[in-house]
């Protein structure tokens, strides 16, 4: 039995070895390459311009925005601009729509954030409270910067963003 075919040990052993040959054979799923267009490819992306955001007066939220600090840009029919930066806020006056109000009046959450970089952090979140606003919390991020958040009666929010500081640290201000 041994001299023919080996012995039953080498035949079993030589199966296991051919079935795992085949499983080996089996074809890999490849992650297919990412498009690759050459550049610059024409359209170009330049900026943004503006970002236009429905209110129900455009002119009282280009007042409350330069309140805190936006500049006044431009006005535009029934619309009027605001700019930090070079960011350009649009207000244009928010199409009526059945059922867009929530109780009480208020807006619901429009979903929009636009973040806003401050130097200090901590009296700009101070300086809205005098103002009669009323910022969320302040909140540290793992990163090393504060935030807090505001949320005007159109119901678009705003990140105000800085490095953190003390209260008292008049640095940059």
């Amino acid at each position: 039995m041994a001299g023919e075919g080996g012995s039953w040990h080498q035949r079993d052993q030589s199966v296991s070895s051919a079935a795992m040959a085949k499983k080996r054979k089996r074809p890999t799923r490849q992650k297919p390459d990412p498009p690759v267009a050459p550049y610059p490819v024409p359209p170009h992306l330049i900026g943004t311009d503006w970002i236009e955001l429905p209110v129900g007066q455009p002119p009282a939220s280009a007042a409350l925005y330069c309140s805190i600090g936006f500049a006044p840009r431009a006005t535009s029919g029934t619309g009027r601009a605001v700019a930090i930066g070079g960011t350009v806020l649009m207000f244009r006056r928010r199409r009526p729509t059945p059922g867009s109000r929530t109780t009480a009046g208020a807006r619901p959450d429009s979903g929009v954030v636009i973040q806003v970089p401050v130097d200090h952090v901590d009296l700009k979140r101070q300086q809205m409270i005098e103002m009669g606003l009323s910022p969320g919390r302040l909140t540290s991020q793992k990163r090393g910067d504060r935030a807090f958040l505001w949320r005007d009666g159109d119901g678009h929010t705003i990140r105000f963003v800085g490095p953190a500081r003390r209260q008292d640290d008049k640095t940059l201000v």
